[in-house]
């Protein structure tokens, strides 16, 4: 994240299930590219609307 807001503490506190920051490029390559974490912050959406699975057509 381009700054750390607390989100994950906050997180952590609701929902009271063990959580951990992530690097997508652990899960997912980018083309041979490194990627850095504020480029994966911008594209965090856009990554996440491509892996899903639709059952009905738009």
């Amino acid at each position: 994240m381009p700054e750390d807001i607390g989100l994950l503490a906050f997180l952590s506190s609701q929902l009271y299930l063990p959580l951990r920051q992530i690097d997508l490029a652990d899960a997912l390559e980018f083309g041979g590219t490194e990627m850095s974490v504020d480029k994966q912050w911008q594209l965090f959406h856009v990554l996440g609307a491509a892996l899903r699975d639709e059952a009905k057509a738009l």
